[in-house]
């Protein structure tokens, strides 16, 4: 996924913040809980208020992931 998150944060990163966190790390526990992590990759979409928009877990296509950003920051 390495290759598709840098693909990602490259067109988006004037537009939005990248988070991203260690989850064997106990200072990360409470997201850890709170966006029920049970896979890796996991990653959570957040709309400007912070409610999550959107979760995937695994591989997911660039596309997918750059369609669903670009909605979210229009």
């Amino acid at each position: 996924m390495a290759p598709t998150i840098d693909a990602v944060h490259t067109e988006f990163s004037d537009e939005l913040n990248f988070v991203m966190l260690n989850i064997d790390d106990p200072q990360w526990q409470n997201q850890v809980e709170q966006y029920k992590v049970n896979g890796v990759p996991h990653f959570v979409l957040l709309q400007k208020d912070l409610n999550v928009a959107e979760t995937y877990i695994g591989r997911v296509p660039f596309r997918i992931l750059a369609d669903r950003i670009a909605t979210l920051v229009s």
